[in-house]
């Protein structure tokens, strides 16, 4: 039996001719009647050579027998009878824009490049879905859009194609956009259907990229508009980039996910209030990266179940969500490289960190993680014991509400591993304890910058030092009375350089052991610390602005300092021991 294959849009007539019926090849032949025998689509005569078919249906794929009595073939009696079989496939629902407002709109198409792809659409417009119109657009591409469609009160358009396999060529400037101009008096456009209806076949990379990047006027995306559960590395990146009036977001049923997948996809829709479910445990790099960046009206985090992470996997997933109050679990126990940075930076809101429970760490895995979140008082147990580079980077940088930092176990440290780590964090009382006696480059570098309610540094132990490694470390700690012991023999470049900063209520410095300088190691120190008068410095190298440039700066008018008996130098001012200082020698004291 003969077979049409058949792609059919409910409710929409597709027109064949008489020809088209494999086992009919002559001219000579017109159409009496025809009619489906099953029901499933309506048939009927245009004219003598051409008859139409409409889906009633609602299955994906169907199989309908077709009835066609046919008369005028010579040698056949009148009223011959052809039965031939239409294999059907459902096409997939248009994408709808609707809007529910008083006012007319207009919906606009950009070709963001000159090497967007070729815009080629059906569309229609109305209070119901009718008749389609063509329309392709290879050539034009800017600030303006190149097809602009109005849309009455209360009326819809409906889109889709057949032949395009993506709406970006890349996912930096060649990009088609659909969107609305912005109106005041319009923020609740309602977006439903189905997305894989403006393509033919699977996503593709970069398949909807900024799609509807800066659609202010959207208010809703149907639930099920992205049905997708195998996606395709930045098919959604920055979709819904800006679309500062959305509320609701669709479904995202994906478990295994691509990189760059959702890359910025939900970035400054600042009016959404809840996220989409993210049942996702298979992750790829990037994938979540800025998902909800400056979502201000967000308040609860998604729940997030995987445990095996990837490079920037969720890198400011939620920076600046100003509202969100609670964290979701990160049950990971091996990170990777910046898999958590700037997950929560400015979050403000945020009073509690979620457990942390990874012991094995990466590259600035944990870098500015709750940097801002000013409302944080409590950060719970960070247990790993071998650090990696820049790992807890700034990473409680600004938390002005925390009082009691973690304990900090690790005895293998990196270079930056502890760099700024509470970075002005001013309601921190006290230090947790520092217990590696090898350090790393940079190491401890303003790891307490301008905590300035921090009474009491911890004991560092360390005997082993490294270029810069107390760096800055208690710069502008003003509360600071107490200095730790610092036995180190043996000086790195600028490794005490700025330790002591502005620490202005310090009044004894630590004994100071090493004889020998090298480059910055003392330089500014004891800046500004304007309570500070005893100091026990043993170095018999001469000092000088390449090994103590202002490091005592500011300090008390009057003092004692304690030199070492073979020392031979005598420098006073600005390099050296300030004047009005009382000297003695270490034998003397």
């Amino acid at each position: 039996m003969a077979t049409i294959n058949q792609t059919f849009k409910g409710g929409q007539e597709y027109t064949f001719s008489i020809s088209q019926v494999p086992e009919i090849s002559t001219d000579t032949a017109y159409i009496y009647s025809i009619q489906d025998t099953n029901s499933n689509l309506t048939a009927r005569k245009i004219n003598d050579t051409t008859f139409g078919l409409i889906y009633n249906g609602n299955s994906d794929t169907f199989t309908s027998n077709i009835q066609l009595v046919i008369n005028g073939i010579s040698g056949y009696e009148t009223g011959l009878t052809v039965n031939f079989t239409v294999n059907g496939t459902l096409a997939k629902e248009s994408v709808r824009i609707y809007n529910p407002s008083n006012y007319q709109i207009s919906v606009d198409i950009y070709r963001k490049g000159a090497n967007a792809p070729e815009l080629d659409i059906y569309y229609c417009v109305g209070s119901t879905e009718g008749t389609y119109t063509h329309y392709t657009n290879s050539t034009g591409y800017g600030i303006n859009p190149v097809k602009s469609i109005s849309v009455g009160p209360k009326q819809s358009v409906w889109i889709y194609s057949d032949t395009m396999t993506r709406w970006a060529n890349d996912s930096s400037s060649n990009y088609i956009n659909i969107r609305t101009p912005d109106n005041s008096s319009v923020n609740n456009i309602q977006l439903s259907g189905n997305i894989m209806s403006l393509i033919s076949g699977d996503l593709q990379p970069a398949s909807f990229y900024g799609l509807f990047e800066q659609f202010k006027t959207l208010g809703s995306v149907s639930e099920n508009f992205l049905p997708a559960t195998t996606l395709a590395s930045s098919c959604y990146y920055n979709m819904f980039y800006n679309c500062s009036s959305l509320t609701t977001a669709p479904k995202l049923p994906a478990t295994k996910l691509t990189n760059f997948c959702y890359y910025n996809m939900f970035y400054g829709c600042t009016s959404l209030t809840t996220a989409p479910a993210l049942p996702a445990t298979t992750l790829a790099n990037y994938c979540y990266y800025g998902m909800f960046h400056g979502c201000t009206s967000l308040t609860t985090a998604p729940q997030l179940p995987a445990t095996t992470l990837t490079e920037s996997c969720y890198l400011g997933m939620f920076q600046g969500c100003t509202n969100l109050t609670t964290a979701p679990a990160l049950p990971a126990t091996t990170l990777t490289y910046l898999c958590y940075s700037s997950m929560f930076h400015g979050c403000t809101r945020l009073t509690t960190a979620p457990q942390l429970p990874a012991t094995t760490l990466a590259y600035g895995c944990y870098n500015s993680m709750f940097y801002g979140c000013t409302n944080l008082t409590t950060a719970l147990q960070l247990p790993a014991t071998t650090l990696a580079e820049s790992c807890y980077f700034q990473m409680f940088g600004g938390c002005t509400s925390l009082t009691t930092a973690p304990a900090l176990p690790a005895t293998t440290l990196k270079n930056n591993c502890y760099k700024y780590m509470f970075q002005d964090c001013t309601s921190l009382t006290t230090a947790p304890e520092l217990p590696a006696t090898t350090l790393a480059g940079y190491c401890y570098d303003s790891m307490f910058y301008g905590c300035t309610s921090l009474t009491t540094a911890p004991q560092l132990p360390a005997t082993t030092l490294a270029d810069s490694c107390y760096l800055s470390m208690f710069y502008n700690c003003s509360s600071l009375t107490t200095a730790p012991a610092l036995p180190a023999t043996t000086l790195q470049n600028n490794c005490y350089n700025r330790m002591f900063y502005g620490c202005s209520s310090l009044k004894t410095a630590p004994e100071l052991p090493a004889t020998t300088l090298v480059y910055d190691c003392y330089s500014s120190m004891f800046y500004g610390c304007s309570n500070l008068n005893y100091i026990k410095a043993l170095f018999t190298t001469t000092p000088s602005n390449s090994y103590t440039n202002s490091w005592m700066n500011g300090v008390a008018s009057t003092g004692t300092f304690v030199k070492n008996h073979n020392a031979t130098w005598n420098v006073t001012g600005l390099h050296g021991i300030p004047s009005g200082w009382t000297v003695i020698t270490d034998t003397e004291e």
